[in-house]
C-alpha cells in the first residue's frame, strides 16, 4: 500500500473511531458496485455482456497471470530451476504484450482509474 492510501486509511479510522461515519446515508447497505459511470459510453454495453458472462477483458485477464506469476515466483523453493525459469520468462512476455497493448491505445487505459476498478469487480465475480 502506498503512503496516501495508508494515510486515508488511518484518517478513516480515526474518524470512524470518533463516530464521524456512523449514520451516513446508506449505513449498513451493500455498495452498488455495478455503477458505469467510469465506463466509458461506448464500452458499457460490451463490458456488461463480458461481466455477465463472466469473462474477462484480455487486459485484465493478463494482469490475473501476471499477479498469479508474481505469487508463484515469490513463493518458490529454486529460483533457478525449470519452472522458476519458465515462470519468469512468460511473466516477462506478458508484461511486454500488455505494456505493447497500452501503448496501442487499450481501450482500458482511455478512463484514469478505470482499470484498477474493473479488474477489482471482476476479480469479486
Amino acid at each position: 500500500m502506498n503512503p496516501l492510501d495508508e494515510l486515508a486509511e488511518q484518517r478513516m479510522r480515526e474518524a470512524e473511531a470518533r463516530g464521524e461515519l456512523s449514520g451516513l446515508p446508506g449505513e449498513g447497505r451493500p455498495l452498488d458496485l455495478d455503477d458505469d459511470a467510469f465506463v466509458p459510453e461506448h464500452l458499457r454495453m460490451a463490458y456488461r455482456v463480458l461481466r455477465n458472462a463472466n469473462c474477462l477483458p484480455p487486459e485484465l485477464e493478463q494482469r490475473r497471470e501476471i499477479r498469479e506469476l508474481e505469487d508463484l515466483l515469490r513463493h518458490v523453493n529454486d529460483t533457478t530451476g525449470p519452472e522458476a525459469r519458465e515462470a519468469r520468462r512468460r511473466l516477462t512476455a506478458l508484461r511486454v504484450e500488455l505494456d505493447s497493448r497500452r501503448g496501442a491505445g487499450s481501450s482500458l487505459s482511455t478512463v484514469p482509474g478505470y482499470e484498477g476498478k474493473l479488474e477489482h469487480r471482476f476479480r469479486r465475480r
